[in-house]
């Protein structure tokens, strides 16, 4: 087996160094050879393409979105055109994520064979399928099947499950009652998705490739440098030696070390296991000759880059950078001291600790210049780190930038859409129907207060009488045929009728209770105009109270037509329903797709309207390519599914991240704590370091204890207790990622 080059270093400057030299090396034959460098996310492909591009120079000239340059679909690309400062820029390399880099080496030979990526949409919907045609068979789990809970806790344990073989699988099966049956639903849920693939099949394809010489996109990539990776899956193992032993640029491997010897020892685990000759001895792995010692820069260079990355990324000066005396050095030459702290603040609460953090920035950048996109703030987690620290940095007028923390539920057009469907299954229980009403930005239409004629006019004959005759409400005709959303007034009238009207809940309510009262109202108007002394603003009061009711009526009946129940039954007419109830009746996933893609355009902003600002205009359109991607699960389940189980997938759908926030490298990077991993910057904040929150209580895995994935897993399947010590490395990543680290608690 041919041994792949390892190499430990200090995470923050040493491991940057360090990655500046393997590029050089990798060029020195020649510059225009192609490198991949493959990072723990997007975030810190990008700075780290910027670190390396700018070398010693302030690397504040140009934003960027992530895309550009030779790279094609990845966000690496080429990174020549990013210079600055002293920096000589990067050529042909490409930074890239593991799954990025497996798809572009085993994709092919998976879409040749006809399979296709299974979507997180698609193996719900197989989990649930399988859940349901073994519910009789299961004594433990067949009681909750039909759980979403157990949907996502299934799906979660069958992506570790395909770490297993078949020998694996019969020992963890053999280990209990809950984990055979687990096992037994993970057999179906394979044999039904044996046309698509997961991310473990797709780097065994990807390294089964690299060894046929099949993976024509080898050529591209050249030599390949992991950086930081952390515990690689059994089929990211496999593809990592095929790489080394292609011999087309090979792989060079570069861990991260903390200076802990506890939370190290993964790294030197996952080291010796990769540094082995061909008889099977480990050698040392390889660090620097020297230990690290932190230069702390002086106020006003607070956010220059480490200048030794400039003599190493030159191709020309290879042979001056990397000597013998530095690949064999021993790992006893790591600096074992931990990130200096240069501040602790306690805060009464939440909001206090993040506004202190702000003014922090403000005071360095106005103090020091330090440029907010070289400052983070940092979180465990997200709620309710995440929301306060984006409202707190938009009042101070500060740029952002990172992953965005809602999904494409919390979003405006999720919930817009998943609140429509919520007032539809709730039998418009007024509650929720108000609710969608009030926070919905809906299509403005006809039916606004502004548009409509007077109750005074609108609705009566010559004499003065109301007219029922337009769809019997006393509207006007062209009242009926559009709606939209009621302004502000209007929908509170709607909210203060529906009360006095007494409606709870229930079509039927609206259609009888709320003509009711307006009926009552009318009543009231003309007893008035009898007597001969009235008050004419408690009148026009009344008249315009009276109309809004009628507008009220005339969305609510709108609405219900709209209902599954009532549209795709008459798109279908002689489907036979005796017996069944709206909410048991099944639809094909392609026709429920379409009519809540109907709905949807029908009752949202038109696309044009929606804010670019916010997100709100990619959001729109995500959620509708959710909507059409619900149209697949046909092949999934052929029988079609009930308005609830609909509802239900689509909002699993959603539960994806919507996006992020603004353009990297242009604001303050908020964040999870995870996401500063290869990242650089002058300052780090990291919040919410409460005791017992800070790290957070793990829970065991229901379907699969740390006990029995040690005992029958057989080192394969990761361990939840091993979590704790991956926090506490992600922890001090985020402090060397900084050249000055503040913590905060409340």
């Amino acid at each position: 087996m041919t041994a792949i080059p390892v190499y430990l270093e200090r995470f923050g400057p040493a491991a940057r160094r360090r990655l500046g030299r393997l590029v050089a090396e990798a060029k020195a034959a020649n510059p225009l050879a192609p490198v991949t460098v493959v990072t723990p996310h997007q975030y810190a492909g990008i700075s780290l393409r910027r670190t390396l591009a700018n070398g010693g120079g302030n690397d504040g000239n140009a934003p960027d979105d992530g895309g550009g340059g030779a790279g094609g679909g990845d966000y690496g690309g080429n990174s020549g055109n990013h210079r600055g400062g002293a920096g000589r820029g990067l050529l042909n390399v490409r930074f890239m994520a593991w799954a990025r880099l497996a798809e572009f080496l085993g994709g092919p030979a998976l879409a040749a064979a006809g399979r296709r990526p299974l979507t997180p949409l698609v193996e719900l919907a197989m989990i649930r399928a399988v859940s349901a045609a073994a519910r009789d068979e299961l004594a433990i789990l067949g009681r909750v099947a039909h759980h979403p809970a157990l949907h996502r806790s299934l799906a979660a344990a069958f992506g570790d499950l395909a770490r297993l073989d078949a020998d694996g699988l019969t020992r963890l099966a053999d280990s209990g009652p809950l984990q055979a049956e687990t096992v037994a639903l993970y057999r179906q849920f394979r044999e039904r998705t044996r046309d698509y693939y997961q991310s473990e099949e797709l780097a065994l394809a990807a390294s089964a490739a690299v060894r046929s010489g099949a993976a024509a996109a080898q050529q591209d990539i050249g030599a390949v440098i992991f950086h930081l990776p952390s515990d690689p899956s059994p089929g990211q193992r496999e593809l990592l030696r095929a790489l080394a032993e292609s011999g087309i640029g090979g792989c060079r491997l570069l861990l991260g070390l903390t200076g802990e010897g506890e939370t190290d020892q993964a790294a030197q685990d996952l080291a010796a296991s990769f540094a082995a000759d061909d008889d099977g001895t480990p050698p040392e792995p390889r660090t620097s000759d020297r230990p690290e010692v932190e230069r702390r820069p002086a106020a006003s260079a607070g956010h220059s880059v480490d200048a030794d990355v400039a003599a190493t990324v030159n191709p020309v000066d290879a042979a001056n950078s990397v000597d013998a005396g530095i690949l064999t050095a021993t790992a006893n030459s790591v600096d074992t001291a931990l990130p200096v702290v240069d501040g602790v603040v306690s805060a009464p609460d939440v909001r206090e600790e993040v506004r202190r953090a702000v003014r922090d920035m403000l005071q360095l950048a106005r103090r020091e210049g330090v440029p907010f996109h070289r400052m983070a703030a940092l979180y465990r987690y997200a709620e309710p780190y995440a929301a306060q620290l984006r409202l707190e940095l938009r009042l101070a007028g500060l740029p952002i930038a990172g992953p965005e923390p809602d999904t494409l539920q919390d979003t405006a057009a999720g919930r817009l859409l998943l609140g429509l469907l919520e007032a539809l299954l709730a039998d418009f229980s007024r509650p929720h129907l108000m609710q969608w009403l009030a926070e919905a930005p809906l299509r403005a239409g006809l039916l606004r207060q502004s548009a409509a004629p007077p109750e005074s006019a609108a609705g009566r004959d010559a004499d003065g009488r109301y007219d029922d005759a337009p769809g019997g409400m006393g509207l006007p005709e062209y009242a009926m045929r559009d709606y939209g959303a009621p302004p502000s007034a209007e929908l509170a009238h709607w909210e203060a009728l529906s009360r006095k009207a007494g409606v709870t809940g229930g079509l039927e309510q609206w259609v009888s209770r709320v003509p009711h009262y307006r009926d009552n109202l009318r009543e009231r108007i003309e007893a008035d105009r009898r007597k001969e002394e009235f008050s004419p603003a408690r009148r026009r009061a009344m008249e315009e109270e009276a109309a809004s009711a009628g507008r009220l009526i005339a969305f609510v009946q709108e609405l219900a037509q709209r209902h599954p129940a009532q549209e795709l039954a008459q798109r279908r007419p002689g489907r036979e329903t005796a017996g069944r109830t709206a909410a048991d009746e099944r639809y094909p996933w392609g026709d429920f797709s379409a009519w809540a893609l109907r709905l949807f355009r029908d009752y949202a902003l038109p696309e044009e309207q929606w804010p670019q600002e916010g997100g709100h205009a990619a959001a729109f359109k995500k959620v509708e390519e959710k909507l059409k991607e619900l149209a697949a699960l046909e092949a999934v389940e052929p029988a079609g599914a009930t308005f609830p189980q609909f509802r239900q997938a689509l909002e699993d759908a959603l539960n994806v991240p919507a996006g992020r926030s603004g353009v990297t490298g242009s604001g303050v990077f908020a964040a999870p704590l995870s996401a500063a991993l290869g990242m650089e910057f002058d300052a780090v904040w990291v919040l919410g370091m409460a005791e017992g929150a800070f790290p957070g209580r793990l829970a065991e895995d229901p379907l699969l204890p740390d006990a029995v994935r040690l005992a029958a897993g057989g080192g394969r399947l990761p361990l939840r207790r091993g979590s704790a010590a991956e926090e506490r490395r992600l922890y001090l990543a985020a402090l060397a990622a900084g050249r000055r680290r503040f913590l905060s608690y409340a």
